[in-house]
């Protein structure tokens, strides 16, 4: 019957082209055949097609090639798109969908849908939907962005991600001087690194940081850490002083960091006056005893300094040992025959003292020409110191500080002046009868010319 041919279903089972060939014999309602005629259907392929998944970054360019397994020739292609938070994707045709695609919000991840629709000789085969994943790209913020630290300190570099990115993670690399120690790759929320500058001029570190989040690798920012040296210091070292004397202590840099100062603060203080703190490369301050008695010391505490770093540190004692007044007392003068009981004061540092004379005068207390100090000692002069009329006898302090102490030996001279007794003569005892008259004579002489 005619309506057979028409209601047959044809599949090809190929690639190409096939043929079904009816032969069709009409026939009379009487029954008698006509001529037989051929009727020829041709079955053209319907096309397949494949296609992958794929996941990029925000900003990366698809790559999807489209193929046709069951190689129908002549296959095109064509899609359209449904993107959910993606920009970029658009509907088109072709065997490789290339499409720049961004996330639409900058830190959540988009998807877009591609229905792939097959075509050869007017056959659309079947549809297929492909997914596209595109994840976000996470950015870094370093804070700060360049540091300046000293020698021996750690960075303090914190790491964040301003556009949110859920999961970002932060990793480096590092380009440093050759000065410098202590830099390493790395990974973290922070760049917390000790450094050490091995010279003594400045030395650079660049920290390359590399953001990322589910695999996607975002813009890598550098940051600059400088190191500076640390200036080193050295002291002529620990002194000792006489109560009175100034100071000369000195600084140095031996690791010779260019433009090292120097600064010192008074650490400690007992019993010295003028000691203050300052600035420069000389400490030189006048010190005395406060009390004048006792030792006293001050140790100043030496800083080494360079821009931002604060260097080597040193302490350097200063003893100010107490000098001594001696005060013999002031000129004296005595009679011929007389002894002095001596006076004079020994104060300061000590009390105790000697007298001395290069006169030939005895002291009472040794009965030679030298005698102790305040037991009241009584000089008698000699007869050299009587023919000479006067001698210098001289109160000597005990050295306060020792052999090779700072302060002198102090001492102090009066001279006593010896005046002679006064002698007196008168003629010898004679007899007259009144009245006569007689000459008087005699001598005045010794210590005094009138009588």
């Amino acid at each position: 019957a005619a309506g057979a041919i028409a209601s047959d279903v044809y599949t090809n089972v190929s690639g190409t082209s096939g043929t079904v060939v009816y032969r069709v014999t009409p026939l009379s309602g009487a029954g008698c055949s006509g001529d037989a005629f051929d009727i020829t259907v041709t079955v053209d392929p319907e096309p397949d097609v494949l296609a992958a998944d794929a996941t990029i970054c925000s900003g990366e360019t698809t790559s999807i090639s489209i193929t046709n397994p069951n190689g129908v020739a002549g296959t095109t292609y064509s899609w359209t798109v449904t993107p959910t938070n993606v920009t970029g994707a658009a509907a088109g045709s072709g065997n490789v969908i290339s499409q720049l695609l961004t996330s639409t919000t900058g830190n959540t991840q988009g998807t877009v849908d591609y229905i792939i629709t097959p075509s050869a000789n007017g056959c659309d085969g079947t549809p297929l939907m492909i997914t596209v994943t595109v994840d976000p790209v996470p950015d870094v913020l370093a804070t700060p962005s360049t540091e300046n630290i000293c020698s021996g300190a750690t960075t303090a570099i914190a790491l964040s991600n301003p556009n949110s990115v859920v999961g970002t993670i932060y990793a480096w690399t590092v380009v440093a001087d050759a000065n410098i120690t202590g830099a390493s790759d790395d990974n973290g929320s922070s760049i917390n690194q000790m450094l050490t500058n091995t010279s003594n001029v400045s030395g650079l570190v660049t920290y390359t940081i590399i953001p990322t989040a589910t695999g996607c690798n975002g813009l890598p920012i550098n940051v600059s850490v400088v190191v500076d040296p640390v200036p080193t210091i050295a002291t002529t070292g620990d002194e000792v002083l006489c109560s009175g004397e100034t100071t000369n202590i000195m600084a140095s840099n031996p690791n010779s960091v260019a433009g090292t100062a120097y600064s010192w603060t008074v650490f400690s203080s007992t019993n010295v006056t003028n000691a203050t703190a300052g600035t420069g490369d000389r400490i030189n301050q006048t010190l005395t005893s406060t009390d004048g008695i006792n030792v006293g010391t001050v140790v100043y505490q030496i800083t080494a300094s360079s821009g931002i770093c604060i260097g080597g540190m040193e302490n350097v004692t200063v003893t100010v040992n107490p000098d001594v007044n001696v005060d013999s007392g002031g000129d004296q003068v005595v009679c011929e025959g007389s002894p002095l009981s001596l006076g004079g004061s020994i104060t300061g540092g000590t009390t105790n003292g000697t007298w001395s004379t290069i006169g030939d005068g005895v002291f009472d207390d040794t009965g030679t020409n030298t005698g102790v100090f305040g037991t009241s000692t009584v000089y008698t002069p000699g007869p050299t110191d009587i023919s000479n009329g006067s001698v210098d006898i001289t109160l000597t302090a005990n050295d306060v500080d020792g052999p090779g102490g700072p302060c002198p030996i102090r001492d102090d001279v009066f001279t006593l002046t010896i005046n002679p007794i006064a002698l007196v003569t008168v003629m010898p005892d004679f007899a007259i009868c009144e009245p006569v008259t007689i000459p008087v004579t005699g001598t005045i002489g010794g210590g005094a010319t009138l009588g």
